[in-house]
């Protein structure tokens, strides 16, 4: 479903707050990794007063495919069944970033049409399970996002243990965890 930007703002804030839901692809303006500001295509894991998000690639990053850690949480998101993807992309779900919701909003409202549809089930149990293999997010955060996925109450059977700070860092020193609070230096590929 495609908004338009005739409607009055109220009526399209409010469309937009709908479909801001976990599941949805967007188009946005964010800086990434490389420090630059690109026009980028996400997946929406969680939304609360911040929106969770994982970026989609039109390829897998060399950095990425050289960790067995990280390529094990790049996701296929599959041109034949999400009709407003233009070819086959990776969904990273080895971290995510986080936006503040309201941003989000002010930002689709002057471009509705970047919501652009939503991740087929079967792309979305692919991103569970990529979302339960990374070892950058505690457990806490990767059951919020795998039961915003797969529909409140649904649950996500996590019961793996959250690694120490120094299990990841031993692991890949060039990537450390988000929850660390520490720059991840991958650079993403602009779609």
């Amino acid at each position: 479903m495609t908004l338009g930007t005739g409607f009055p703002d109220d009526y399209l804030q409010a469309q937009i707050r709908r479909r801001l839901k976990p599941g949805v692809v967007l188009k946005l303006f964010r800086r990434m990794d490389d420090g630059r500001v690109h026009e980028k295509r996400f997946v929406v894991v969680h939304v609360d007063a911040h929106t969770t998000t994982c970026v989609i690639n039109s390829e897998i990053s060399p950095f990425i495919r050289a960790r067995p850690s990280l390529l094990r949480c790049q996701v296929m998101m599959q041109v034949a069944q999400h009709d407003f993807m233009h070819h086959d992309s990776h969904i990273d779900c080895s971290r995510v970033r986080s936006f503040l919701t309201d941003e989000v909003i002010a930002d689709l409202m002057t471009r509705p049409e970047w919501i652009l549809g939503d991740a087929s089930e079967q792309c979305r149990s692919d991103i569970i399970a990529g979302i339960k293999s990374t070892e950058t997010l505690s457990v806490s955060d990767v059951a919020r996002i795998c039961d915003a996925l797969a529909g409140e109450g649904a649950g996500c059977g996590v019961e793996r243990k959250r690694p120490t700070s120094k299990e990841v860092l031993s692991r890949s020193p060039e990537y450390p965890p988000i929850w660390l609070g520490l720059p991840c230096p991958a650079r993403v590929i602009s779609i």
